[in-house]
């Protein structure tokens, strides 16, 4: 008969296996101007997500709002960032999930349950907001706001291939691997984050990074950043 004891110990092991979730190559963010805004600190920094499944997820990295991921040469990700910076300009961004259908959700196995596909083969999955152009202003001729234009243009000058057209800009709330959670412990990470994510929260976007992706995320770094100049 298992003690009381012996479930603390079974639990602390549990919640101390780290995720195996990696990536690789380069990615093209967008970050907050503030460095910590209060929503998002929080959801980064909540207990529940360290510790709620075996293994333990991700939860702290730089927060940020992936353009473009998983780019193979580092002077091509430089160079698409700058020209990005070049073509837009400063812009507002609403964190607001419980105000837009489907934009909180945690990627399941399948094509049409996943959100950030790069490339055939990608293994790391993630729980994530979709964000939005304060106002939602249609920029261009597919009826994208800024903040979607700005990946559309990036997926060009990466080349055909490179990114798949489903992929949607996205802020990551926490990482896992492939074969880490199944579907009943995704269906109540989904249902508990769209709980705790309430009201609205705003980050100013003034410049476009470029980030070293290469292993687990806690060990990303941004390597270079422009400021929008348009």
């Amino acid at each position: 008969m298992m003690t009381n004891e012996m479930k603390i110990n079974q639990e602390t092991v549990r919640c101390t296996i780290e995720s195996k979730a990696s990536f690789q190559g380069y990615g093209i963010w967008v970050m907050p101007k503030d460095k910590s805004p209060s929503q998002m600190e929080c959801i980064l920094t909540m207990d529940k997500f360290r510790t709620r499944f075996p293994p333990r997820l991700y939860p702290k990295w730089n927060p940020h709002i992936s353009i473009a991921a998983g780019i193979s040469n580092e002077a091509v990700a430089i160079e698409v960032a700058q020209q990005l910076a070049e073509e837009f300009s400063n812009f507002a961004i609403d964190l607001s999930p419980g105000q837009q259908e489907g934009a909180i959700d945690v990627d399941g196995e399948t094509a049409e349950d996943r959100a950030a596909i790069y490339f055939c083969g990608q293994r790391l999955r993630a729980g994530w907001i979709q964000p939005s152009v304060n106002g939602g202003t249609a920029v261009n001729d597919y009826g994208e706001d800024l903040l979607a234009s700005m990946c559309r243009r990036g997926r060009e000058l990466l080349g055909g291939g490179t990114q798949t057209t489903k992929f949607e800009p996205h802020l990551s709330i926490f990482y896992f691997d492939k074969d880490e959670l199944d579907d009943k412990q995704r269906t109540i990470l989904k249902d508990e984050l769209n709980v705790h994510f309430k009201g609205r929260e705003s980050m100013s976007v003034e410049s476009i990074f470029v980030s070293y992706t290469e292993g687990k995320p806690g060990d990303w770094r941004v390597i270079e950043g422009f400021p929008l100049q348009k």
